[in-house]
């Protein structure tokens, strides 16, 4: 469960190490139109500007419009894949991610949950889809729905909540979730009160963090 929460909530550094400009020779650009939100994405980051630092650039827009053009397959239309990357940018990032493991994530998704499912798991958790997609086949599927109850509960607490959640205690969290999920696998662990019966994974997880975390 920790790499489907890897997936969906580490967020890329602003450059990695090595961070070459890439050639910025004309060519011809085939896809569909990128939105604003997806576009900008390409526009140059300065490291250590002022030291005279050389720029960044994510990927040409060659890679971004073949990206957009996968998410817009896997989600059927453009209003939930630009949401989606509105909740997690890195899916569209082409040096973290690529068509073949979007439309690959998708695909095990299929296979495991249907279309009406992985559907729905897919607007819960975008961060998925920038998962290895045959790991993603070999995880079993109440981890996967498991995560995706968890990402969509910590994406709509208040905004001042998610900022105040240092990104070691989420992985804290998440390992706790996760450590329990597998101990109590096909068994009751604890009372059904302590955990069943108080909305389900979800919604105990956006609980614990409204409880800890200072307003």
């Amino acid at each position: 469960m920790l790499l489907l929460l890897a997936c969906s909530r580490a967020r890329p550094p602003l450059a990695p190490a090595a961070s070459p400009l890439r050639a910025s020779a004309p060519q011809m650009v085939f896809g569909p139109k990128l939105p604003p939100e997806v576009a900008v994405v390409l526009r140059p980051a300065y490291e250590g500007a002022a030291r005279g630092g050389e720029p960044f650039v994510v990927g040409t827009e060659a890679e971004l419009r073949a990206i957009w053009s996968a998410m817009l397959k896997v989600y059927g239309n453009e209003a939930d894949a630009r949401l989606a990357v509105a909740r997690n940018q890195q899916v569209i990032l082409p040096y973290i991610n690529s068509p073949a493991v979007i439309t690959g994530a998708h695909r095990a998704l299929l296979q495991k949950f249907g279309a009406e499912d992985a559907a729905k798991i897919i607007r819960q958790n975008p961060g998925i889809l920038a998962c290895d997609p045959a790991a993603l086949a070999a995880t079993p599927s109440r981890d996967i729905e498991s995560a995706a109850s968890f990402v969509a509960a910590f994406d709509s607490l208040p905004r001042g909540a998610r900022e105040g959640v240092p990104f070691a205690t989420f992985a804290l969290l998440a390992g706790t979730i996760g450590a329990r999920l597998a101990t109590c696998a096909g068994r009751v662990c604890g009372s059904s009160a302590d955990w069943d019966l108080k909305g389900g994974l979800g919604v105990q997880a956006k609980a614990w963090v409204l409880a800890h975390m200072p307003m």
